[in-house]
């Protein structure tokens, strides 16, 4: 192997430099290090700029911690910020002047908006706008384990304790929520255009309560 021609290879050529010269190589780890520095304060100004340019966002209203269905949420529990109108979904309140009832559990950092809270004040202030009450009657000790804010289904059928008419297995399930629970009835609120049919089979006892899954909550932009 010829000894010279290895001693000038341009790598060893460097690691003998350094180690004759140290200062090299503490003065390229500084610069290393300068340049680093330098691009994690531009990235940083870059995401301060772009922090402040929200403030000309429009603002609403983010939960501060859980909110159970049913509760009622004051301009205490939210935190008002400023948001890109992009960030933010359909209905978000610009304004928390007086307390909203939460129509369903709310997570914190949740973004307040009309399709989560309602104004008023009893289950009225859980109706959904185009919701319409309607009380469900159940027997005592015998009727489906619900809660406010529970997602259910309505169901009509035929004759639901007599023996001569079996239900109508096929009839179709309408959506509702939980409003209020009552030792004979359960307040629910069902799409208006179902409203009615629905009254006339709760007041005859042919409607039925079903339990519906809960959907997966938005996902939406953690509270700072």
């Amino acid at each position: 192997m010829d000894l010279t021609r290895r001693s000038f290879h341009p790598l060893v050529r460097v690691r003998w430099m350094f180690a004759r010269r140290p200062w090299i190589r503490w003065t390229v780890i500084s610069l290393c290090g300068t340049a680093a520095g330098l691009g994690v304060q531009s990235k940083m100004a870059a995401l301060d700029a772009a922090t402040a340019s929200w403030d000309g966002g429009d603002p609403a209203f983010v939960l501060r911690h859980d909110v159970a269905a049913g509760e009622s949420i004051s301009a205490a529990d939210a935190q008002r910020r400023f948001l890109p109108p992009d960030l933010l979904p359909d209905g978000a309140l610009g304004s928390l002047d007086a307390p909203v009832l939460a129509r369903h559990a709310l997570a914190a950092g949740e973004i307040l908006s009309t399709g989560h809270v309602g104004i008023g004040d009893g289950p009225a202030g859980l109706l959904e706008p185009d919701q319409v009450g309607v009380a469900v009657p159940v027997q005592v000790g015998t009727g489906l384990p619900v809660v406010v804010g529970d997602r259910v289904g309505l169901v009509e059928v035929s004759d639901p304790l007599g023996d001569t008419a079996p239900p109508a297995f096929d009839s179709p399930i309408t959506p509702a929520t939980v409003l209020a629970v009552g030792e004979q009835s359960v307040l629910v609120g069902v799409p208006r255009g179902a409203a009615v049919r629905a009254a006339t089979a709760a007041a005859s006892g042919r409607m039925i309560l079903v339990l519906l899954g809960s959907p997966v909550p938005p996902q939406v932009p953690s509270g700072g």
